[in-house]
């Protein structure tokens, strides 16, 4: 069992590879440079058109393909012929979280106008603060941390994880044309999960980050999810004072519903 373990330990390793993580990161950056020099020599109506579709959709679908990647690699992986409780484990993962890229996908290329767009550096650029920080936070703790790998722990993360994209995935499909990054306006949804929580995507993600760092185990992982749990927050309270300021029935679904999590029924004494 000993042996089991530092087998399937030494091919998470190169799993987690740090030189794959490092030519994601530079091609992104590269990618960033050639939107933004071309972003700038085109009219108001085609940015608008790069910034609100192309660019999220070309986002995702790359997010999807990395996933499809990993996916496919991880099934020719001969170390866990004797873990499959843990490959199972892996590939359900893997495929919620390419069926978590395809709903935002679809969302970005249905979504309805906004009834009010973002506005000034708190609406635009700090959600796409916090998105960015959640992959680059990743690429550092895979690239310059240590992995310490302990059975126990990453079973149980990647089983938070997978909760944790299942209730991104419900929050998503609820969402459907409302969804967006920036902090924007758009038909108020009430239903489904959201019945029960304001905001169940960031709820799906951290949940889904908090498994990921499980699987690191180390003081730099559990102090990203820290981190980004704040981010998060912040990122759920200007939405709502945007909210708030559009719908007035806001407050009553604030009063009947939980922040992250759904509240807990008082109960008569």
């Amino acid at each position: 069992m000993a042996e089991t373990g530092e087998r399937v330990k030494h091919e998470l390793a190169r799993y987690l590879d740090a030189s794959q993580l490092s030519a994601i990161f530079y091609q992104t950056i590269i990618l960033t440079i050639a939107f933004v020099f071309i972003y700038r020599i085109l009219s108001d109506s085609q940015r608008e058109w790069i910034k609100g579709y192309l660019i999220p959709i070309i986002f995702f679908l790359f997010l999807a393909g990395k996933t499809l990647r990993n996916a496919i690699a991880l099934l020719g992986n001969k170390a866990y012929k004797s873990q499959s409780h843990i490959l199972i484990l892996l590939s359900v993962n893997n495929l919620l979280i390419l069926s978590f890229m395809s709903l935002a996908i679809i969302s970005y290329i249905i979504r309805s106008r906004p009834i009010h767009k973002a506005c000034g550096i708190k609406e635009r650029a700090f959600p796409i603060f916090v998105l960015f920080s959640q992959f680059a936070g990743s690429y550092f703790i895979g690239a310059h941390t240590r992995f310490r790998f302990q059975i126990f722990l990453y079973i149980s993360g990647i089983i938070i994880s997978i909760l944790g994209t299942i209730m991104g995935c419900f929050a998503l499909w609820e969402l459907k044309r409302s969804f967006s990054i920036m902090v924007e306006v758009r038909k108020l949804i009430t239903k489904g999960i959201y019945s029960k929580v304001r905001h169940p995507l960031y709820a799906g993600e951290l949940l889904h980050l908090f498994g990921i760092a499980m699987l690191f185990n180390n003081t730099a992982a559990y102090g990203l999810f820290v981190f980004l749990f704040f981010m998060q927050s912040l990122r759920a309270v200007l939405e709502e004072k945007k909210l708030s300021s559009h719908f007035p029935e806001y407050e009553t679904y604030k009063d009947r519903t939980g922040f992250f999590f759904p509240k807990l029924k008082k109960t008569n004494s």
